[in-house]
């Protein structure tokens, strides 16, 4: 099965060009070993594996991710205390690791872990980030859409 993406104009819903999508497009990859690890989140900690799950559905090819507290609070509906237990109890875990670009936190999922590039390029650290930013964190005169 392959997967095609479109560009449809949004005005007369003719589609203006298609590609075919790489084979793993919109797969995360776990290691079997590391599979009854994050079963025991599930039992120890449900809402860091909650966390990581968000982590590993946003994070592109680089497995890593910028997103503020506020805006992990919005999408999970925690308290940022909670999102701040969360990103800790997964560092301590070596599940993700955390760098800093000033007073912005990056979070990486650990490639031994999951990841969504080739198995062969995990080794490579890559800094650029999917970056989320939630609506309520932007100025009311700017347009997030």
């Amino acid at each position: 099965m392959s997967y095609k993406q479109q560009i449809v104009d949004s005005h007369t819903g003719e589609v203006k060009s298609e590609r075919v999508l790489p084979e793993n497009f919109g797969f995360v990859m776990l290691f079997e070993s590391e599979i009854s690890s994050l079963r025991k989140l599930i039992g120890d900690n449900p809402k860091a594996l909650e966390l990581l799950l968000l982590l590993m559905e946003q994070m592109d090819k680089t497995n890593s991710i910028v997103a503020s507290r506020a805006t992990l609070k919005e999408l999970l509906g925690h308290s940022e205390r909670t999102i701040t237990r969360s990103i800790a109890y997964l560092k301590e875990k070596q599940v993700i690791t955390t760098s800093r670009a000033g007073s912005t936190v990056i979070m990486h999922v650990n490639a031994k872990v999951a990841w969504k590039n080739g198995r062969s390029k995990a080794k490579f650290a890559k800094f650029n980030a999917t970056v989320l930013i939630s609506q309520s964190e932007q100025d009311e005169r700017q347009d997030t859409a």
